[in-house]
């Protein structure tokens, strides 16, 4: 089915996911493969990266105007 598609075969699916240069290709790599968990598990794994940068980001902004006496939006966006 790869092939009338115009993707690679499920075994060249795993050799391109393992060269991929960026995480979204090897997630889509991996996940057209016949080892479809292992791509499942990158990119969760991704998101779940990405989601905790994104907290700390704004823990940082909270913690940045509770100290200086600051009463932006943002932080008191955060603690409600």
């Amino acid at each position: 089915m790869n092939v009338q598609a115009g993707l690679p075969a499920m075994d060249e699916c795993v050799v391109e996911a393992e060269n991929a240069a960026s995480v979204l290709d090897c997630v889509m790599f991996y996940v057209l493969s016949s080892t479809p968990e292992i791509g499942l598990d990158i990119g969760l794994a991704e998101v779940k990266c990405k989601q905790f940068k994104f907290i700390l980001l704004g823990l940082r902004l909270f913690v940045f105007c509770v100290v200086f006496e600051l009463n932006c939006f943002e932080c008191r966006a955060q603690v409600i």
